[in-house]
């Protein structure tokens, strides 16, 4: 009889695992214990290291693309990242750990910093603040434009995280001569869920500290 009603909560609860993931994707919570997991793609490896400090357990991805999967999955609670949500990808609150830039084209493609020169830009930013983080950008280089959008067939555009459109145009990746991408090139961005917000500040005040 003992065995039959465990059997019998042992199956209700499966069902409701179950269910509960199906109609909910983020049934599935990685937090063990009080601690929460952490992911961050290459470019933002070297911000986890300050987590240490708090109750943090910390992953190093490949990309924003496998931390993503990881947390829909259950397997990390928090991301960070060094780019914008694309379309497809989950809908999630954002805090910025950094200033940095997005720099898209038509079509993304990678460069070195030192063929910067080699081409034209075109930014809805403040045209001096872009130049004097960039150094790699001659002013003759950089235009001033209204819509960085109408410009990205032209050259790479330079413009904000908020303004991102990954459906107007593609990532352009610029790295140092040490294989690293460029500092600024990216936003470091931190990705959670309204519930883990207050997880998210600690993790903001740990990092700028």
């Amino acid at each position: 009889m003992k065995k039959n009603l465990l059997a019998i909560i042992f199956g209700l609860a499966i069902i409701f695992t179950v269910y509960n993931f199906k109609e909910d994707p983020d049934f599935l919570r990685a937090e063990v214990g009080n601690g929460y997991r952490v992911a961050a793609c290459p470019t933002h490896h070297h911000m986890l290291p300050a987590l240490d400090r708090g109750d943090f357990q910390t992953t190093r991805t490949s990309s924003t693309g496998e931390s993503l999967k990881m947390m829909k999955e259950g397997e990390v609670d928090l991301v960070i990242s060094g780019r914008n949500l694309k379309p497809g990808e989950p809908e999630l609150e954002s805090l910025k750990l950094a200033e940095g830039y997005s720099f898209l084209a038509e079509e993304g493609f990678s460069i070195t910093e030192d063929e910067m020169e080699e081409y034209n830009f075109y930014t809805d930013l403040d045209k001096d603040s872009v130049i004097n983080d960039f150094l790699s950008i001659a002013k003759e280089n950089l235009t001033q434009v209204e819509d960085v959008y109408e410009k990205s067939d032209d050259g790479i555009v330079v413009t904000s995280f908020e303004n991102t459109d990954y459906e107007k145009a593609e990532i352009v990746n610029i790295y140092d001569g040490f294989g690293r991408r460029v500092e600024k090139t990216r936003r470091p961005t931190l990705f959670f869920r309204e519930e883990d917000r207050d997880k998210a500040e600690e993790i903001i005040n740990l990092i700028k500290k």
